[in-house]
């Protein structure tokens, strides 16, 4: 399958982004793909057109970023109860935009000067062990590299982990357990605090359907551990001062309760 995508902008011209998938029945139980792709991102007006900003001035010169994407995928299909997929990929990023300090200190003008290579693979389960119990899995592995420096970008979770269990009691009684896992992010270059801690977040919820009342209870423990769980913060200004040092918190153990009902 091929295809292809022309956009002609007024502001700063046109760009041209092919795709292309080759699919093959490997078996009555695999299909391969092989898949390529080009995509870009226009822009923005402050990019582009901002003059009056003290700090951070727009270039009309800019061109579109663009990256390129090669995956090669895996679908098995063991039995109608057990499904494993498999995905690895690769890509380049061109023309990244990013705000480049001018000579007289005091401001910044927009740039089409970042590079950017990246590499990883995705695995993903789904298993119906009973008729009343199903397990989701999933697992990705992402590095990612500006090329201007030959440094990890940051700001990304290296590692993600992912499982959830569902389980019908009875026709009325059903649980769910999801515990995600997300470690190994780096800071970007320039940033000198440490790496961000990893951290486990386990969410429990349960919910009760009331026989011939179309009404159902449902009732959510999120972060049941209260884990300590923190998102980076933008590492620095563009004359080196840090907006957050200590990150962004996200909320701990939160309890929920939800009351629906079909009429």
């Amino acid at each position: 399958t091929a295809g292809a995508r022309y956009d002609d902008y007024t502001d700063f011209g046109s760009t041209f982004n092919p795709r292309l998938a080759l699919v093959w029945s490997t078996s009555l139980k695999l299909t391969t793909k092989l898949l390529y792709g080009r995509a870009f991102r226009a822009p923005s007006f402050a990019e582009l057109l901002v003059v009056n900003n003290p700090v951070s001035l727009g270039n009309p010169k800019l061109a579109p970023e663009t990256i390129d994407t090669l995956e090669l995928a895996f679908d098995y299909v063991y039995s109608p109860d057990l499904s494993f997929n498999f995905n690895l990929y690769r890509y380049q990023i061109d023309d990244l935009i990013t705000f480049v300090q001018n000579a007289d200190g005091a401001t910044a003008t927009a740039q089409n000067q970042g590079e950017r290579t990246g590499h990883g693979f995705e695995a993903a389960l789904i298993y119906d062990a009973t008729e009343d119990f199903t397990l989701h899995s999933n697992i990705a592995y992402a590095k990612a590299e500006d090329d201007l420096v030959n440094q990890d970008v940051g700001e990304y979770p290296g590692i993600q982990a992912y499982l959830r269990g569902e389980w019908a009691i009875s026709n009325q009684v059903k649980l769910n357990t999801q515990i995600s896992y997300v470690g190994d992010r780096d800071r970007v270059p320039g940033d000198s605090r440490e790496k961000l801690d990893d951290y486990t977040q386990v969410n429990l919820s349960s919910s009760y359907l009331f026989p011939d009342k179309d009404i159902k209870i449902e009732l959510a423990i999120t972060n049941l551990f209260d884990e300590d769980i923190r998102e980076p913060s933008s590492a620095t200004t563009t004359f080196g001062q840090v907006n957050i040092p200590n990150d962004l918190p996200q909320a701990g153990r939160g309890f929920y309760l939800e009351v629906s009902t079909n009429y």
